[in-house]
């Protein structure tokens, strides 16, 4: 799949199959907008310091640094998938220190017990935690699946029974 780069909002991007994070960034921080919110996630837009950041941050949890980015999301947060260098696959979510940690890492714990009771959700591998001047965790890699209508009956009856 070749590199695409989508317009969601007005603040929001997406970035798919990078053979580098660094590349992935590069190709996610280019405007004023982008810049505005990469600096309010990791207080730099220098995609080098993200780079080294993200990667030192996993060498720490895992032993391991990121070969490959194979999606890169920017908006409120920054998400990214990548496969580390044993060739894990690793979802790794940075959020700007001004949020509670103590509340992302509740939620983090709901979200994880969810999926523990086999709510399709992504498992928690690592909690939110201060990491530089973000605050940084790792979920598992959960297939998306495919796009249903929240107001379809039978899709309200499985979240229900999922949620009970």
């Amino acid at each position: 799949m070749d590199c695409v780069v989508l317009q969601e909002q007005a603040c929001a991007k997406r970035i798919m199959t990078h053979p580098t994070l660094q590349t992935a960034l590069q190709q996610l921080i280019v405007d004023d907008a982008d810049r505005q919110l990469a600096d309010s996630i990791f207080s730099t837009i220098d995609v080098s310091k993200i780079s080294a950041l993200l990667n030192r941050y996993c060498q720490e949890q895992f032993g391991q640094t990121i070969a490959t980015c194979s999606f890169a999301y920017l908006s409120v947060g920054a998400t990214f998938v990548g496969q580390l260098t044993d060739q894990r696959e690793r979802v790794i979510k940075a959020s700007s220190s001004q949020y509670d940690l103590t509340a992302l890492i509740a939620c983090c714990k709901i979200q994880d017990w969810l999926a523990k009771q086999d709510f399709p959700c992504p498992a928690i591998i690592r909690l939110p935690q201060q990491f530089g001047s973000s605050s940084l965790m790792v979920q598992a890699f959960c297939d998306p699946g495919d796009r249903v209508n929240p107001t379809d009956p039978s899709i309200n009856t499985t979240m229900a029974r999922y949620l009970a």
